[in-house]
């Protein structure tokens, strides 16, 4: 996990990932970013929602994590010892588990589940699942994903076959 005053973080990724930096500089982070409707004092973990002008700079930014780009050559860095649980989230397999029961419980009014259990649905529309288990569903605005948990690491080459046919608008 990092923490960092925005300013700092900027300097930084100016100075050892330039070619990032530029990307995001054109754009107020204030404004392009906006937390779900769930409250951040809440102990489960919270979406972030990016609007279309933070999504497009993203997608055509350098894709090289922070630890790399930054962290590893920084000087301005210092690791602190802290006293809470932590998950790094990189696929939707975790998401699943981070949310688990909750989600499913929070969408109850747009999932309606017939003979199925152990799925994972994240959806903007409801959602029917007949006879069917351990799946991961994601829909938000009109793409939709369907995996089977445990194999949400081939996601990636979704993605990659999806730029290579110059496919962006379905990332």
């Amino acid at each position: 996990m990092f923490a960092f005053r925005a300013g700092c973080f900027l300097e930084e990724l100016e100075k050892h990932a330039p070619d990032v930096a530029q990307a995001f500089l054109k754009i107020s982070l204030g404004k392009s970013v906006r937390p779900a409707t769930r409250s951040t004092a809440d102990a489960s973990p919270v979406l972030i929602l990016a609007d279309e002008a933070l999504e497009a700079v993203y997608t055509k930014s350098p894709s090289i994590s922070i630890d790399y780009a930054v962290m590893e050559h920084s000087a301005r860095s210092a690791v602190v010892p802290a006293g809470f649980s932590w998950s790094d989230v990189g696929s939707w397999d975790v998401v699943a588990e981070l949310f688990g029961a909750e989600l499913e419980t929070q969408g109850a009014n747009s999932l309606i589940a017939a003979d199925s259990k152990h799925n994972f649905v994240l959806s903007d529309l409801p959602v029917a699942l007949v006879g069917v288990q351990d799946l991961i569903v994601v829909v938000r605005n009109g793409i939709v994903l369907v995996c089977r948990k445990g194999q949400t690491q081939q996601v990636k080459d979704v993605v990659q076959s999806l730029e290579e046919q110059d496919r962006a608008d379905l990332l």
